[in-house]
């Protein structure tokens, strides 16, 4: 919380256990009921705020773009606008800070990852994926009434009649898994039950049991797997 303190136009609101009583009754069970939460709390205080705009994105995750993203994302006359997805690359297997990595992964049609596998490139598919991470992306979404509520992590309940729109002007950037200490963190906290996710796609599920497996023979099979995962 102090990291920001310097920073007027920062506002922190910290996730104690006294904030998970006031607004859920307790801590949540998983990370997923954690962000859905929050980021309708967030809604909430951006609506009192009179802001026009919500962007939910995760502590691995930034915004890249060449023009401010408030002119970009004033130009659309839509509910939603969606950001385009890169994936970083880890470039080695220990890294100083997660966002060093240049390298970015596209996200790809599926005939175009079955016809690279095909050529050769299987290294860089895992069970018919190119992405490691989630591919649905983050959005821009417009503050209205009739979204109280049904704010999600990758935008606005599904159920609601919204008009969406996709851009490449501004990409986010997920930097998922990028050194081998944020690789077992992330998978030793899903095991433990220190950060429980329940709605990984069963691709994610596959990359945990084969983690689970690697650790348990020790820091070379690790080593492998992780370069298997998330090298190039």
């Amino acid at each position: 919380k102090t990291l920001f303190a310097s920073y007027s136009q920062v506002t922190v609101i910290e996730c104690s256990i006294e904030y998970w009583k006031e607004k859920n009754g307790g801590i949540p069970q998983s990370i997923e009921e954690k962000q859905t939460i929050n980021v309708n709390q967030g809604a909430r205080y951006l609506a009192l705020k009179k802001c026009d705009w919500l962007i939910h994105i995760d502590c691995d995750e930034l915004l890249y773009t060449s023009k401010p993203i408030k002119r970009i994302i004033n130009r659309f006359n839509t509910d939603v606008v969606k950001f385009s997805i890169l994936e970083a690359v880890a470039e080695q297997e220990k890294c100083n800070d997660i966002f060093s990595p240049t390298l970015f992964k596209k996200k790809s049609q599926r005939i175009k990852i079955f016809v690279a596998e095909r050529l050769g490139c299987s290294k860089s598919i895992f069970k018919g994926e190119y992405f490691r991470a989630h591919t649905a992306s983050k959005t821009a979404v417009k503050i209205k009434p009739k979204m109280k509520g049904n704010y999600g992590i990758h935008g606005p309940n599904k159920s609601l009649n919204i008009s969406i729109e996709n851009t490449n002007l501004i990409q986010l950037l997920h930097f998922d898994c990028v050194s081998i200490d944020e690789w077992k963190i992330k998978w030793d906290r899903r095991i433990n039950g220190s950060g429980v996710a329940l709605r990984m796609r069963d691709n994610r599920r596959k990359q945990m049991f084969l983690y689970e497996i690697a650790k348990n023979k020790g820091d070379e099979s690790l080593s492998i797997m992780f370069n298997r995962m998330h090298g190039i």
